[in-house]
């Protein structure tokens, strides 16, 4: 039900079996090989071992990445021609020469499918049916209702079921290979068990922890309860019962003058002098406990989102996630890509805003209590915002590199679309949780004292 794998990452991903151009699958007939070109020409192939001069059904396939062009051959010969050129977009090494690109082999499906970006279905290309001949652009669902004469057994293309060993070529730089295909879009939401019903599964609609890597999944378990909410605060910290967390954060960031106002409009005039360069970008950091040498800063994260604010567009640093809302609700955006594509104009003020307009593909919408996630290979690549033009939000966000992970890197990169290039973004604290709890109830017992029963 996943494609997640603690294996891989984005910081240093760890090298399948690669060896004279050849990958090995996992398991023979599917999986999915990530790789960038190296050069203006890179491809992957394979093709029925014994190969016959003339064939009813196809023999050989390839998918290949040019100068300018991804494209898709399909043969029933043994070397493709033009006319075996079934697929062709104008994504190729000089608008992606990092990539990534992938190709899905998925023999029960009897399915092809190549993609760029995050390995998922929302960036598949194209869809080929082998079996039937049938080319789509973007992705087909697998078969629902498999029939006897789906049975491997009886197939013309057994052989791709046998299939172990995929050609691609020393231009290439393998990323990864996961063991099973791309079939249908990944669920966005994640559920404790004695939450999740027959309808999340059968629409995808949310997962479980257990479906997640190992991190994702303890820092699920930390967060994920019913009593990690705003409303713990009165007791835990020996506040008046009547305290409302939520309100009073919006009233200091309501009140000149107030501790969330001050933060915001001391921050805001600092992202537009040297920071992300747009006084939007603002959001408040309390961090809670400290540095253990396990995450890009500090793991346990409360970001509070005034109306109408948001988040550069950025990655993870291949860490994964942990998101939970609090109070109000979060916008999601999804990106491909974090660096832009090169335009495709010779138009050099029309090529300036396609070169640096961002791949966005997907929205989610996330409300009080429902909690969403990042991998090493989905979800990296984000941008938050608060939409609501009155109230804020607040969500708490955790973050772990995978266990095996070597290589500690220490910031979010992120997106300049005024300078047209990347920066890096240290995570750093406003306030600690502690601190931050006590300040805004002193200050909120100020004004309010009348609303409040002092004991």
């Amino acid at each position: 039900m996943s494609n997640h794998d603690d294996r891989f990452s984005v910081v240093k991903p760890k090298k399948p079996e690669f060896n004279d151009d050849i990958v090995t699958l996992p398991v023979a007939g599917q999986g999915v090989i990530i790789f960038s070109p190296e050069s203006k020409s890179s491809k992957i192939e394979f093709s029925d071992p014994i190969r016959k001069k003339y064939s009813n059904t196809y023999q050989y396939f390839c998918f290949e990445i040019n100068e300018s062009d991804c494209n898709f051959f399909a043969s029933k010969k043994t070397y493709p021609e033009l006319e075996d050129l079934l697929f062709s977009t104008n994504k190729g090494y000089d608008s992606y020469p990092n990539g990534p690109f992938w190709l899905s082999i998925d023999f029960e499906n009897r399915l092809l499918k190549g993609g760029y970006g995050e390995p998922r279905a929302e960036l598949v290309l194209f869809s080929f049916n082998f079996s039937k001949g049938e080319l789509k652009e973007g992705n087909v669902e697998p078969n629902l209702h498999p029939t006897e004469e789906d049975d491997p057994a009886i197939s013309e293309y057994r052989w791709i079921k046998e299939m172990s060993k995929i050609q691609l070529t020393n231009t290439s730089k393998l990323f990864a290979v996961f063991k099973d295909p791309i079939t249908v879009n990944v669920a966005m939401a994640v559920k404790d068990m004695s939450q999740i019903t027959m309808w999340d599964v059968s629409n995808n609609m949310a997962t479980v922890p257990a479906n997640l890597p190992s991190v994702c999944q303890k820092l699920f378990e930390n967060v994920g309860g019913v009593n990690f909410n705003l409303q713990s605060v009165n007791k835990d910290y020996n506040l008046d019962e009547n305290f409302d967390f939520a309100k009073a954060i919006q009233y200091s960031i309501d009140t000149p003058g107030k501790i969330c106002y001050n933060i915001i409009e001391e921050k805001a005039k600092r992202e537009v002098e040297t920071g992300f360069g747009d006084p939007n970008m603002v959001y408040l950091r309390i961090t809670m406990g400290g540095n253990q040498g396990e995450s890009p800063g500090i793991p346990y994260v409360m970001e509070i989102w005034p109306s109408n604010k948001y988040s550069p567009i950025h990655n993870h640093g291949g860490s994964e996630a942990v998101i939970k809302v609090l109070h109000g609700e979060i916008d999601v955006d999804l990106f491909a890509t974090l660096k832009k594509a090169s335009p495709s104009t010779n138009n050099l003020m029309q090529a300036m805003k396609e070169a640096y307009k961002p791949e966005l593909f997907k929205t989610c919408k996330f409300k009080l209590d429902e909690v969403t996630y990042i991998t090493p290979w989905l979800n990296q690549i984000h941008q938050l915002k608060n939409n609501n033009p009155v109230d804020a939000c607040i969500t708490i966000q955790c973050y772990g590199y995978p266990e095996n992970s070597d290589v500690h890197y220490e910031y979010f990169d992120w997106l300049d679309t005024n300078k047209h290039e990347t920066g890096e973004f240290f995570p750093d604290s406003d306030f600690s949780f502690n601190d931050f709890v006590k300040a805004i109830y002193e200050e909120y017992k100020e004004v309010h004292a009348s609303n409040l029963i002092m004991s």
